[in-house]
């Protein structure tokens, strides 16, 4: 997998769980991060905050699944 892979599919679904990307691109969350920290330097996409908002923090949602990255297309 290389960036442009991972921009283009992010950028299509606009929003994507970090478990998510690595079912698509059968890769290492930590190696995701990374490159999706390249994009969040950029201003390309952004980490959205998941400190109990939407699944209320009872902290039963596996990790992979609250970890939430958007596409801002900047």
């Amino acid at each position: 997998m290389i960036l442009s892979d991972l921009k283009s599919y992010l950028s299509k679904r606009k929003r994507a769980p970090i478990g998510d990307l690595v079912n698509r691109f059968d890769a290492e969350p930590d190696a995701l991060r990374g490159m999706l920290d390249h994009f969040i330097r950029k201003g390309q996409a952004r980490r959205l905050d998941s400190d109990g908002g939407a699944c209320g923090g009872c902290q039963k949602c596996a990790p992979l699944t609250v970890e939430i990255y958007e596409w801002t297309g900047k």
